[in-house]
Parts: structure tokens; C-alpha cells; sequence
């Protein structure tokens, strides 16, 4: 019964190619069982040709689609962190410029306060 339905299926895949005039149905077990062959024999070049022709380029138009989703969400991400990055730099700038400016007091300071001991010493 496994036998028929397969037979079946792989004819009904060549039927438009009998219906063409290329090939003629069996008329008798043997012209079947020599059809079946000569339909086995034909199928490696057909799954090859609905390879090349039908699958890889359907795979590949997927492909280069993803491929531009996933370049336009890392175009948006860069972007974002590049916002964040900034405003990151904003904020430590500003308070980069703040402890400069108190460690340059308190460098004056300390340098003031030196200068009065040196002058100490010779009074």
C-alpha cells in the first residue's frame, strides 16, 4: 500500500511533464515499473533544479531581509548610546570642571599656606 502511495505522489509530480507529451502513462506493470525508474532516475535532477531555482533564492530574499532589520536596529542602538554616551559626558564634564576648580583653591591655598610658613622661618 506505501509502495502505491509513493508511486502516486512522485507521478502526480511529473504530471504536467506527461501532460507536455514528453512521457506516456504505463500501460502494463512493467512499462510502470520502468516509468517508476525512469522517474526515480529524473528526481535528483528535479529536487536540484527546485533547489537552485525556488529555495535559494527564497532563502537568500529572507536573508538580505534580516539582514536590513538587523543593520536598521543597530543603526537605531548606536544611535541611543551615542545619546547616552553624550549625556554621560555632559554630567562627568560638569563635574570634572567642578573638582578642578576646587582642587586649584585648594592648591593656592596649601601653596599660601607654605609660602606664609617659609616666610615664618626667617621672621
Amino acid at each position: 500500500m506505501n509502495k502505491i502511495i509513493i508511486i502516486c505522489l512522485t507521478a502526480s509530480l511529473f504530471l504536467p511533464i506527461m501532460a507536455q507529451g514528453e512521457m506516456e502513462p504505463p500501460e502494463n506493470l512493467e512499462e510502470a515499473k520502468g516509468f517508476g525508474l525512469e522517474i526515480i532516475g529524473q528526481l535528483p535532477g528535479a529536487v536540484k533544479k527546485i533547489w537552485r531555482e525556488e529555495v535559494l533564492p527564497l532563502w537568500q530574499k529572507m536573508w538580505d531581509w534580516l539582514k536590513g532589520q538587523l543593520q536598521k536596529l543597530w543603526d537605531w542602538l548606536k544611535a541611543q548610546l551615542q545619546k547616552l554616551w553624550n549625556c554621560i559626558l555632559g554630567l562627568l564634564g560638569r563635574e570634572v570642571e567642578k573638582v578642578k576648580s576646587e582642587a586649584k583653591e585648594k592648591q593656592e591655598e596649601i601653596q599660601k599656606s607654605l609660602w606664609q610658613k617659609f616666610k615664618d622661618l626667617f621672621k
